[in-house]
């Protein structure tokens, strides 16, 4: 069966007599006119492949208001722009309020006809559009609002029943529902059961949502009831981070709905274990993950066992070193009190396994402790989230240490990470207060090394390949 269409037919007449002027002097022709005019309304049905009249879902008596644009000729508004104008009915014919433009060319570009709650029932097509085939006169159509004259404009239009937006150039703006789940949840001191505040991120692949939550049993929040499970990662610092995979399914035993309770998580305070180095220096210690992390940067002057580490003051001596050394940060003690020592490569060399290592085997960091490999930052980094986000979830908080803007630091693990900056290989100091340079046991030949770098104006973790000659602080592990 062909799709019957209802063309009306709407023409618009310039009434003669009822123009005016601004000011009396007709004879001034630098006067604009203005031009009443109306859009009259009389309607003939299209008839379908077999001749015959169809029956239309609407009338033109459903019809109550038109939606219409008209611009200038160079695409300008006028102050007609997505205007409600009302239908009227006199003895049968149907007619618009009267509107009033310059005299001029102008463009109707929309042309829609709406019933009393709100639906299109009639539109005028715009040219390319699907629709636009079944009228002689398309929009945009020019018309003039000339003085003294009448200039009827016809405008063609169609039945939107069965046809979309686009059918007729329209925009079409899909709308999505979204089912969501709210659930209740709160967090608590395993130790103390005072009720804590968290970031609560809830992840799955490339969906993520973050909430602060607050110090209540009955947090609520809401995520898209569409993926089989969640992952829920709860930060509050000075505790241990907490990461757990839910079910949908389990998640909804704790929905938003009276008589539930809610999810209770309980946060384990960081490691208050501290370690002596050979020096007696003592260092806080930090439990991330599965890891236990010094929470200081290494400060020592010795080998575990004893041995000195030599101290090397001249960039000349220090770019010649093959052996192990260390320095203050531009040879001044002080710097070492706040941000630890820095060592060059060859005195973590203590398990290299391509060659005899440089340092003799020995060992820098305390008896049950070592420096991290490659490998066991990217466990770190893994554990936190990754690469991208890690950093600032390492670095010590605010701009005493580190230099403005430290971006991203939040320092939820407790790991405290300090910006010591860094020796070059021809003895140069830089970078304190803006970088921290961390060296994994990790070689890549004779040459280079691999290190982990934190940086102020970053939130990422790097890794770096770094020239064995150096200096760089160290963080050790627990073995």
């Amino acid at each position: 069966m062909k799709t019957i269409h209802y063309l009306f037919i709407i023409s618009a007449f310039i009434l003669t007599g009822s123009l005016f002027y601004a000011c009396t002097k007709e004879q001034d022709n630098s006067i604009d006119a203005t031009g009443e005019f109306e859009f009259a309304i009389s309607a003939t049905a299209l008839k379908d492949g077999n001749g015959t009249k169809g029956a239309a879902a609407y009338t033109l008596a459903d019809a109550d208001k038109i939606i219409l644009t008209i611009q200038n000729i160079d695409g300008s508004d006028t102050k007609y722009t997505s205007s409600e104008v009302k239908i009227l009915q006199m003895n049968g014919s149907y007619y618009t309020q009267k509107l009033v433009l310059k005299t001029g060319t102008y463009k109707l570009t929309e042309f829609v006809l709406i019933d009393a709650t709100g639906n299109t029932i009639y539109a005028s097509p715009l040219a390319g559009s699907q629709e636009a085939q079944n009228v002689t006169n398309p929009l945009p159509i020019t018309f003039t609002v000339a003085k003294n004259a009448t200039s009827p404009v016809n405008v063609q239009v169609l039945s939107t029943a069965a046809h979309t937006p686009e059918d007729f150039g329209l925009s079409h703006f899909p709308v999505t529902e979204i089912n969501t789940l709210s659930f209740m949840i709160g967090v608590i001191d395993n130790s103390s059961d005072d009720i804590l505040p968290a970031k609560l991120t809830v992840s799955n692949g490339a969906y993520s949502y973050v909430q602060n939550l607050s110090s209540v049993l009955n947090n609520v929040v809401t995520v898209i009831d569409g993926l089989p499970d969640y992952t829920l990662t709860l930060e509050y610092t000075g505790f241990v981070i907490y990461t757990h995979t839910y079910t949908i399914d389990s998640l909804k035993i704790f929905e938003d709905a009276v008589g539930n309770l809610p999810l209770l998580v309980e946060l384990e305070k960081v490691n208050d274990l501290t370690v002596t180095d050979i020096d007696g220096n003592v260092y806080n210690t930090v439990t991330i993950g599965t890891q236990v992390w010094m929470a200081e940067n290494l400060n020592t002057t010795k080998y575990n066992d004893g041995t000195a580490i030599p101290n090397i003051t001249v960039n000349a001596t220090w770019a010649a070193l093959t052996t192990g050394a260390y320095s203050d940060y531009e040879n001044n003690a002080v710097n070492s009190t706040t941000y630890g020592r820095l060592y060059n490569w060859y005195v973590v060399d203590n398990n290299a396994s391509t060659k005899v290592a440089s340092n003799g085997g020995k060992n820098v960091c305390p008896t049950g402790w070592h420096v991290p490999t490659v490998a066991e930052f990217t466990t770190l980094s893994t554990y936190l989230g990754g690469d991208a986000v890690a950093g600032g979830k390492l670095k010590e908080t605010g701009t005493t240490h580190w230099s403005s803007p430290n971006t991203g630091a939040t320092n939820v693990t407790g790991f405290t990470a300090l910006p010591g900056g860094r020796r070059d290989l021809d003895g140069s100091f830089y970078y304190i207060f803006n970088g921290g340079f961390w060296w994994a046991t990790t070689a890549i030949d004779d040459t280079y090394a691999r290190a982990l770098l934190l940086d102020a104006w970053l939130n990422e973790l790097a890794l770096l390949t770094p020239y064995l000659k150096n200096g760089y602080s160290v963080r050790c592990l627990k073995d």
